[in-house]
């Protein structure tokens, strides 16, 4: 008999939707050891191996939904996303019949998508479960433009109708659109792995030295702040994604996106973090306790639900992208490394998640 499958199907914007799917797909590792996973996104290979063994999935580089076209990690384009919805929806029949023709040989029990319609669609045609996992959906974040583009709204209904189908549906803190009588777990984050003092050794950072992290979340961007940097020459800065391989630089330290380091160690091993507040960093900042200066995009609605959920459980303060871009943060910097480190002792939802997920496996 195949052994167990579970496609997954998972939203490539930016790398918090992939990382907090693949902190479940752990779980459930853990709690179904012969599971398999089929997974379905244009998040690079690498990502997925970093955070799940390569001998238990299959990735298939395959457009799963649309999403917000990005011009920089803090700006999105409207218009080409209208066109890219466009395109993409209504789901096609072909489009559907191909993913169908590959999942159904492989013993498929049911289908998680984060935040992909699509999966729900191909769950369906299979005649198998679907698990929605969210803590927003495209057709709720699409709503904030109608004013602007009034086209949305026809991308947002056929969006709308698919997720309705979704057999199981899971909402993770911090939730944007709660919604009664579905599940909620606490935030998902991918687990630590070596300690804290493992890490910085690793990147040659001394016990006494403090450590900033910087961040513009899975999707690449410059730092132009890099001369501000320099005048703290004490402290010690980890620039996430700033270059192709680990260079040291005085007191910077770039860091590819595919460092090696396994980025919830990274948190974990910094003493603040700077940068975008996307749903991965703010539940990896939460489960480190870390002061967090952060900075929240403009018009997405995401936004005013992370910012509150960080006022309340996490220190810091928020920036705009320009403050960031400049520096002007390090005028405080010492104010944002003098919050005590919070120990949150929250449950990791993953868990909770893969427990609900299991008895749809069969």
């Amino acid at each position: 008999m195949n052994e167990p499958t579970l496609g997954c199907f998972i939203t490539s914007h930016g790398f918090g939707h992939a990382s907090r799917s693949l902190a479940v797909l752990a779980e459930l590792q853990a709690l179904v050891p012969a599971l398999r996973f089929e997974v379905f996104t244009q998040t690079p290979y690498w990502f997925l191996a970093e955070n799940l063994d390569p001998a238990c999935f299959t990735h298939h580089d395959v457009n799963v939904d649309v999403g917000l076209v990005q011009k920089n990690p803090f700006q999105h384009d409207l218009p080409a996303t209208l066109d890219q919805l466009n395109d993409f929806l209504p789901l096609s029949k072909p489009t559907i019949e191909q993913l169908v023709n590959t999942l159904r040989p492989r013993a498929c029990r049911a289908i998680l998508c984060d935040i992909s319609a699509l999966g729900i669609a191909v769950a369906n045609a299979i005649g198998v479960p679907s698990i929605l996992l969210e803590n927003f959906t495209w057709d709720w974040m699409y709503e904030e433009y109608l004013d602007e583009m009034p086209s949305f709204s026809v991308p947002i209904e056929n969006l709308r109708s698919v997720y309705a189908q979704a057999n199981l549906h899971l909402q993770t803190e911090p939730v944007c659109n709660p919604i009664a009588g579905v599940l909620s777990v606490p935030p998902i984050s991918r687990r630590f792995r070596v300690s804290r003092e493992r890490t910085r050794s690793s990147l040659d950072v001394l016990p006494e030295e403090h450590l900033v992290l910087l961040t513009t979340g899975g999707i690449r961007g410059s730092y132009d702040m890099l001369d501000r940097l320099r005048e703290r020459s004490e402290v010690r800065f980890l620039l996430s994604g700033s270059s192709e391989t680990l260079r040291r630089e005085a007191n910077l330290i770039h860091l590819p996106h595919r460092s090696g380091h396994h980025h919830p160690d990274l948190v974990r091993a910094s003493d603040a973090l700077v940068g975008k507040a996307g749903y991965g960093t703010v539940a990896e900042a939460r489960a480190s306790g870390i002061s967090f200066a952060r900075v929240l995009r403009d018009n997405f609605r995401e936004s005013p639900v992370l910012g509150a959920y960080l006022d309340k459980h996490i220190s810091g303060f928020t920036l705009s992208d320009s403050q960031f871009n400049c520096g002007s943060w390090i005028d405080r910097l010492d104010e944002l490394l003098s919050q005590p480190r919070n120990n949150n002792g929250t449950d990791n939802g993953a868990s909770l998640a893969a427990a609900h997920i299991v008895p749809f496996l069969g």
